[in-house]
């Protein structure tokens, strides 16, 4: 297979499981929301008829959903290996690992300017999705804790509730997409930058020597919690602590 046709079959998968992901949430909204409809309407025994009929308007989208999920299947199981993701190295990792060793004091002062232009992008459209986010949520709590926005058919207000939770938060995923590729983009044009700059081994060094003396550190601490425990259970402190528990409970509902 070749590269283009590999990259090809790779946003294929992807982009089946993106709707299997969508479609997975829907037919669940979907689900609960003819449930609760037969619930209601049910006055009589529940009979294969009245389940079927109450089914019945969710057949389509669980039909795409088992076509998405086969589809996928047979992507993951009849296509060859090299149709996955070319294995690379994540420019976010490259760039983290260039930021430690780059000497930005002996830089140019236009790979600074580059550099620090990049990294004020990305902040902003950090804190752009961040803020929409919070707005959305405060707004979509509004109408949820809103009493008079619910009916007395549980089914639909479920059904509109959700209608309006995908309605508020469609906006959101959309900037996220349209801010996904200028996000990658700025952190490639950093790495380009960063590998011009001159290497700072000490400071590599010194990070790399911090993440292992914290790391024993964690293991210090984990080892000194496991030792303290074992010496509570051999002194009896565990019994104590279950009789005083047991005592509590029993209080608690009037048995004590």
């Amino acid at each position: 297979m070749s590269e283009s046709n590999n990259k090809g079959f790779y946003i294929l998968k992807k982009t089946i499981a993106i709707l299997t992901a969508v479609f997975t949430v829907a037919v669940g909204a979907c689900l609960i929301s003819a449930s609760l409809g037969i619930y209601r309407g049910g006055e009589g025994e529940y009979t294969r008829a009245t389940v079927a009929e109450g089914l019945d308007s969710v057949s389509v989208p669980v039909y795409i959903w088992l076509a998405l999920l086969a589809a996928g299947l047979a992507c993951r199981f009849l296509a060859p290996d090299k149709a996955d993701k070319p294995q690379r190295t994540p420019v976010s990792y490259r760039l983290k690992r260039l930021s430690l060793s780059a000497d930005l004091s002996k830089c140019d002062i236009d790979i600074v300017k580059t550099v620090e232009i990049e990294r004020r992008k990305r902040r902003i459209w950090t804190a752009v999705p961040a803020t929409v986010f919070a707005i959305i949520t405060v707004v979509y709590l509004f109408y949820a804790l809103n009493g008079a926005n619910y009916t007395d058919d549980i089914s639909t207000s479920v059904a509109k509730a959700f209608a309006v939770l995908v309605a508020c938060y469609t906006p959101f995923v959309l900037l996220i997409g349209a801010l996904y590729f200028p996000y990658r983009h700025s952190m490639e044009r950093e790495v380009t930058a960063l590998q011009k700059a001159p290497k700072a081994a000490t400071q590599a060094q010194k990070k790399l020597i911090a993440d292992k003396a914290a790391g024993w550190v964690r293991l210090a601490l984990l080892v000194i919690g496991a030792v303290l425990l074992t010496v509570g259970i051999c002194m009896g402190g565990m019994a104590d602590v279950l009789t005083k528990a047991i005592n509590i409970c029993t209080e608690c509902v009037g048995l004590g």
